[in-house]
């Protein structure tokens, strides 16, 4: 395994400001880069990403918020049954299915399980939705 290079003061604070917004180009900004576009950039370099990777852990120790509580709640929402509106439950629907890897690139596949979440919404409730929009 090849040795990860030490971070520069400017490269750790990006870090710390990536983790406000998650904007790779506002915490370059942010950090004091000249040129924001380098922020892209930063987050590919494997010290950088080993770094975020250690802060979002203590960030998620410190919270008490992590990946499972997150999904929880979502399925709260997707399932609730009353005093929730649509497009909150669609979008809630929407994130699990992106968690689950439910949409494809392929249209196909992207359908049939576009079909399923329309399905397990109640028809009053798809209304209310559209109308809204």
């Amino acid at each position: 395994m090849p040795k990860q290079t030490k971070l520069t003061e400017k490269q750790k604070r990006f870090c710390e400001e990536y983790l406000i917004d998650l904007n790779a180009t506002q915490a370059a900004t942010r950090a004091g880069y000249k040129n924001a576009e380098i922020g892209r950039q930063l987050i590919t370099k494997n010290n950088v990403l080993a770094y975020l990777k250690e802060l979002r852990k203590k960030q998620s120790e410190r919270t008490g918020i992590n990946a499972d509580t997150v999904l929880k709640e979502l399925k709260k929402i997707a399932l609730a049954e009353a005093d929730i509106s649509g497009k909150e439950k669609i979008k809630a629907l929407e994130l699990l299915g992106k968690h689950l890897g439910m949409f494809s690139e392929h249209k196909e596949e992207s359908n049939e399980n576009s079909e399923i979440i329309f399905n397990i919404i109640p028809a009053s409730q798809r209304e209310e939705s559209q109308e809204e929009d």
